[in-house]
């Protein structure tokens, strides 16, 4: 087990694409998105960090982990695995561990950045952290990498090259970036108030699995009463209170989701999870001819 996690550690660090979308990505990200939004200033910046701060999640379960796994086991090294005491499903179970602990590594790397790069919102940011619901928060974050790792297996059983998954899975980020809240804020994309943010969006976002965990990614930073957002309370699990936010130049306030909202991010994300992880389990085969 000692020798199977040096391996993937040694990977990681050799390799361009794991610290590039764990560390210098998810700055570039973080830094253009919150300064479009200090410049446009429609709205504070920090209402658009928790999905900031998923980007990386996103990337590293749907890009970074299927290539890795595609590599190594097609490497000269593990080609007689099945002959080895390493059996597949334990070298596979490392590679997501190791992943899931490097994501929480980033989430907190990114924070430290948002600090810098918004040093003028400073205080908001501080609003965040002691207003956050910390087991929320590793609720939402633990289901949103299992769901994105669930979508990247996807791309790893349908795909026959890397640059097929690096592709398909941009497409969806960037989709993603508007749709599920992850550069655009949830409560401009969509509302429950007629006539604010973007109307026409506002049914199309539940197409984007991603729009449900960053529902709850929301919900857990804005746990308690907030300058932008208030939740009045902990309600991730309660549907009946409403997520609101002062959206727009007069700042208005605007709700965001509603029970039926509320609902659907709390059910769909395990139902999308479990249904792709039944397929992953089916479909999915270690030992591949290209």
């Amino acid at each position: 087990m000692r020798g199977t996690i040096k391996l993937v550690n040694i990977y990681f660090w050799k390799s361009f694409y794991g610290p590039f979308f764990a560390f210098g990505l998810s700055f570039v990200f973080l830094f253009i998105v919150s300064s479009v939004w200090n410049l446009v200033g429609e709205i504070i910046p920090n209402m658009v960090l928790p999905g900031c701060y998923t980007t990386v999640i996103l990337s590293l379960t749907m890009i970074v982990i299927p290539i890795s796994v595609n590599d190594l086991r097609t490497s000269m090294l593990l080609k007689r695995m099945g002959s080895s005491p390493v059996k597949p499903i334990v070298f596979l179970m490392t590679i997501i561990v190791y992943y899931y602990i490097v994501v929480f590594v980033s989430y907190i790397w990114q924070i430290l950045w948002s600090y810098l790069i918004l040093w003028n919102y400073r205080g908001f940011i501080s609003d965040m952290l002691t207003g956050a619901n910390y087991l929320y928060l590793w609720y939402a974050i633990t289901l949103t990498y299992v769901m994105s790792l669930s979508i990247g297996f996807i791309w790893m059983v349908v795909c026959r090259r890397n640059f097929q998954i690096q592709l398909i899975s941009i497409a969806v980020i960037v989709v993603s970036f508007v749709l599920g809240g992850l550069g655009v804020p949830i409560g401009v994309v969509h509302n429950v108030t007629t006539g604010v943010g973007m109307p026409l969006l506002t049914k199309v976002v539940y197409v984007d699995p991603f729009w449900y965990t960053s529902c709850l990614n929301y919900q857990a930073w804005f746990a308690h009463s907030h300058s932008v957002f208030n939740i009045y309370g902990s309600s991730m699990f309660d549907p009946s209170t409403l997520l609101t936010i002062k959206l727009g130049t007069s700042f208005a306030i605007v709700d965001i989701l509603g029970s039926f909202d509320k609902y659907m991010a709390l059910f769909m994300p395990v139902g999308i999870t479990f249904a792709l992880g039944v397929l992953d389990i089916a479909t999915f085969r270690w030992n591949r001819r290209d």
